[in-house]
């Protein structure tokens, strides 16, 4: 096993280091950087959220500066028309080295012209991918963590992770040090655009003639081993009708009848909501008083939208993926032995911190 790591590390290094001999990075310029590009193209949407306060800083700091996101084509939806972003360059290395087409996304990289390329992946191990993108912008500023003896033929600015803490949003806006940016700005941050559809727009319009009075619950998520039991959110969801509350229930694909069931559990007091996509769901989040959710994309949705947010946690560490300053919130339920009784209290404390 500890050869076999080994081997690893020296391949990568390898790779590393043909990348950026064959692309050589163009000379750094001293004066402001004109272009910045992000990088993390996960195609995961809170991976993609967790972005977005690098870009309000940059535009605090470097307000002439372009930005550029480099994101996976999936996500790349999210990220146009938001503020602070002035382009979009959807990227995948799906099938590479084999596959023609992702060769001439990477060659599209070194056409991006930017003077600093940032490397936004998480901090805890070096991503082989997300280093060879960075490599092949050919920027004269490469940022991106040191997180292994590698780092130094990745980046130009190595940045070491912070010690004691956790927070992927604080992490992240780290990176920019290197630039000489210090900004406590960690707010997620995301606008609806689009029109939504009729019976969303007939909703939305209810909830905002009730806003406060309404809470929206997210029964589902991508993974299904991060979702809470149904009984337990429904013992949850109960409890906000129980304080006044109206309970929305949202879905996304394959989730209806995880939704319809949540529903019936509640019984009065509670519906399911029409079919969304990721616009219409940040929308309704927006103008609900507060959101019940999983630890999943709609998690980080709601709360980069501004809506009051209390998520539930398994076997995921909170601390670093969650949101737990007010008006948001974070219960971990990862071996509690009455998960039930644990998180009608968290709804409690939330509802009471929100009045």
């Amino acid at each position: 096993m500890v050869a076999r790591l080994r081997r690893a590390v020296w391949l990568q290094r390898l790779l590393l280091w043909v990348i950026g001999l064959l692309w050589w990075p163009r000379r750094v310029s001293s004066s402001e950087p004109a272009r910045v590009a992000l990088l993390r193209f996960d195609r995961r949407v809170g991976e993609a959220l967790l972005q977005t306060p690098l870009f309000t800083a940059l535009h605090r700091s470097l307000p002439t500066a372009e930005r550029v996101a480099v994101v996976h084509p999936a996500t790349a939806r999210l990220f146009e028309g938001q503020p602070h972003i002035d382009e979009v360059m959807p990227f995948s290395l799906r099938g590479w080295p084999l596959s023609a087409g992702s060769w001439r996304s990477m060659f599209a990289l070194s056409r991006l012209r930017c003077d600093v390329a940032i490397d936004c992946s998480n901090y805890t191990e070096l991503s082989t991918s997300h280093a060879v993108a960075t490599l092949m912008t050919r920027a004269g500023r490469r940022i991106g963590f040191a997180r292994s003896s590698n780092a130094s033929l990745c980046y130009t600015h190595p940045v070491a992770p912070r010690v004691g803490i956790e927070s992927e949003r604080l992490q992240r806006l780290h990176l920019l040090s290197a630039l000489g940016i210090s900004d406590e700005e960690t707010q997620t941050r995301y606008e609806p655009v689009g029109t939504p559809r009729p019976a969303v727009v007939e909703l939305l319009e209810e909830l905002r003639g009730r806003r406060g009075r309404v809470g929206v619950v997210n029964p589902g998520g991508r993974l299904a081993w991060r979702r809470v039991a149904p009984e337990t959110l429904a013992g949850a969801a109960r409890r906000l009708v129980e304080q006044g509350l109206e309970v929305i229930v949202v879905w996304g694909p394959g989730e209806e009848a995880l939704a319809q069931r949540l529903v019936d559990e509640v019984g009065a007091g509670a519906r399911v909501a029409p079919a969304t996509d990721l616009d219409e769901l940040a929308a309704l989040f927006r103008a609900a008083g507060c959101t019940l959710t999983n630890n999943s994309g709609p998690m980080h949705l709601s709360v980069a939208v501004g809506a009051p947010t209390l998520a539930v946690f398994l076997e995921m560490p909170s601390a670093r993926w969650g949101y737990p300053d007010p008006p948001h919130a974070v219960v971990d339920l990862t071996g509690i032995t009455e998960p039930a009784r644990v998180l009608r209290h968290a709804v409690d404390r939330f509802l009471d911190n929100l009045r």
